[in-house]
């Protein structure tokens, strides 16, 4: 269980969501603080064996420092310092960090991270979830070089399997994100059908879960599969 509180129901009540069972979170924000404290939440959170998230944004939504994200940041405003030079070295890093975890994975004969977490009080390497955050989605996808979108397609289909999840914000609509970075890449298509068969999905909430903050302050959450949204109040830190 990675508790993270989204907002307050009606009674006054926190809400909570479990980042462990949400493979991919799509924040949408009407302002820059709500972005801010979201950033501040995750990069706050505690639970055993804690690593390093990977964090693409910039320095007025988070304070970087060792205790929090360390090295693995990309500050679009302060290329390397500290941090990653660049979002394809950041990007590429959570790559790499994938197929470390296969290798053990496969190792100890575990399917997916589901099963080797279930074996960790046995396996001398200790695994937990790992997070890719990213505050404006639409930076990375249309960013050069273009290969970026596809190793970020990647990082949604495979990283699950090895306990690596991705939040990712946008200040505008993402509904058409996926044809996008179809767009952007056509090869995407294949990796779709590969993990999903044909005709593949056109939206990207099959894979995870939406919140959207209102300029009102109010706040919905559609989990995966769900119909519907459930509408919560901001909590403010």
């Amino acid at each position: 269980m990675i508790p993270l509180i989204i907002g307050k129901n009606s009674n006054g009540q926190d809400k909570t969501i479990n980042l462990a069972a949400i493979p991919l979170l799509m924040i949408s924000y009407s302002n820059d603080h709500q972005l801010q404290d979201i950033l501040t939440k995750l990069t706050s959170l505690h639970y055993p064996y804690k690593e390093p998230d990977f964090i693409i944004t910039s320095s007025k939504f988070i304070q970087v420092n060792a205790n929090s994200c360390g090295g693995h940041v990309f500050l679009k405003d302060k290329p390397g310092n500290p941090g990653f030079k660049s979002r394809a070295e950041c990007i590429d890093a959570v790559i790499k960090q994938i197929k470390q975890r296969q290798k053990i994975l496969n190792q100890a004969r575990a399917g997916d991270f589901k099963q080797y977490a279930a074996l960790n009080l046995r396996n001398p390497t200790k695994l937990t979830y790992r997070f890719l955050v990213i505050d404006d989605i639409w930076d990375v996808v249309t960013a050069k070089p273009k290969s970026i979108a596809l190793s970020f397609m990647h990082i949604l289909l495979n990283g699950p399997a090895a306990g690596i999840h991705t939040i990712f914000a946008s200040g505008i609509s993402y509904r058409n994100l996926l044809q996008q970075l179809i767009q952007i890449h056509p090869a995407i298509v294949t990796e779709l059908q590969r993990k999903f068969g044909k005709p593949e999905p056109t939206k990207l909430n099959v894979l995870g879960a939406e919140l959207i903050f209102t300029p009102e302050e109010l706040v919905f959450l559609t989990e995966n599969g769900a119909v519907g949204s459930e509408r919560f109040f901001r909590s403010v830190l």
